[in-house]
């Protein structure tokens, strides 16, 4: 009988873990070092909720964290919130797990991430508010702290309101609800070095629960399937009414715009540099192409063969292995050319019917 081992939050088998092993150990130590923190969280939800006083945020214990494989979210409680915008009072601080971003490999991957989430919540609010999402209020990245322009002091939100008016009025691109400053509290170790979060809405059980906890039991059921989709539908609708001119993230740069400037951040690609596996995509690179970024993201599967020492095991695993990914890479390039083709005759159609 093969011999276990914990690691995260399962017990797995060496073979599998070959790749993983000592994450259990660092997220000890990062649960340790952020538990010891209590006071700079309760100041960071003051601080960004505009609070009179920390004393009032109350943080829960280690056993009432909630974290999986990427971030840990530290429920924070609010005692006689006054002037709150959402029905709990309960918030989330929200900390990409550094051993798990590729952050000692690939040294702002944490910032990265922090800034593209952050700048998704805020396109979305923007853009699309028919979409629920959870109330962001503030973030820290390398460049400081941003806090939403309604929990601003008076004066300060005041101005920033201005501002965005007389930049509209004259045509110039507004920046997003998110202002910018340094000097705010923040999560730092013993190397003065900075923690990045996000400060979320606390979603309560009776406001919706995620899917995962259901899904293996009711999954079968139609009803619920046809809401799924129903409600998918309408949220990819929503986004399509608001196409963007290239294919990356969004992001907010340090005076708070909102910028399409950013790489593609799919899960696989800090989970590769994770490992120590190079990915040949600068972070400021965007694509114009659908074709040019199929052809990157299939470069990431050479780049693991090349780099991960057991990637291939033996001769029937590079077979399988490397077949499927052929196979992938011909599947790709056939369907670009029938997209390309179709868009040339689609072309030729339109100008030979233009009167």
């Amino acid at each position: 009988m093969a011999k276990t081992r914990r690691l995260l939050r399962e017990e797995i088998t060496y073979s599998f873990a070959k790749q993983r092993r000592g994450y259990y150990d660092q997220q000890i130590r990062f649960f340790d070092f952020l538990n010891s923190q209590k006071d700079s969280i309760r100041s960071i939800v003051a601080h960004h909720l505009n609070l009179r006083s920390p004393n009032t945020c109350h943080v829960a214990e280690v056993e009432d964290w909630l974290y999986g494989s990427f971030n840990v979210c530290i429920p924070v409680t609010i005692v006689d919130w006054k002037g709150k915008k959402q029905p709990g009072d309960r918030v989330l601080l929200r900390i990409p797990l550094p051993y798990r971003v590729g952050e000692a490999f690939r040294p702002g991957n944490s910032d990265e991430k922090v800034r593209c989430e952050a700048g998704t919540y805020a396109w979305l609010q923007e853009n699309c508010p028919d979409i629920p999402i959870p109330k962001l209020y503030g973030f820290s990245v390398s460049a400081g702290v941003f806090s939403q322009i309604d929990n601003l002091p008076f004066l300060m939100r005041c101005l920033y309101r201005v501002r965005r008016c007389l930049r509209s009025l004259f045509g110039y691109p507004t920046p997003s609800h998110y202002v910018g400053h340094r000097g705010g509290p923040e999560l730092l170790n013993d190397e003065k070095e900075r923690s990045n979060f996000l400060l979320n809405e606390y979603i309560e059980e009776d406001k919706g629960r995620m899917l995962s906890k259901s899904w293996l039991k009711k999954r079968d059921d139609p009803t619920l399937r046809m809401n799924l989709f129903r409600d998918l539908s309408r949220i990819f609708l929503s986004l399509a009414r608001h196409p963007v001119p290239k294919i990356g993230s969004v992001t907010i740069d340090n005076s708070g715009f909102l910028r399409f400037e950013n790489r593609p951040l799919p899960l696989g690609i800090q989970e590769l540099e994770n490992e120590e596996i190079p990915i040949d995509i600068p972070r400021d690179y965007t694509y114009s192409t659908v074709d040019s970024y199929i052809v990157d993201i299939l470069g990431l599967h050479d780049s693991r063969f090349r780099h991960q020492p057991n990637a291939i095991n033996n001769y029937k695993s590079w077979i399988r292995k490397t077949g499927k990914d052929e196979m992938l890479q011909g599947i790709c390039v056939d369907r670009i050319r029938t997209i390309n083709h179709t868009a040339s005759s689609a072309k030729e159609i339109l100008h030979q019917i233009r009167p």
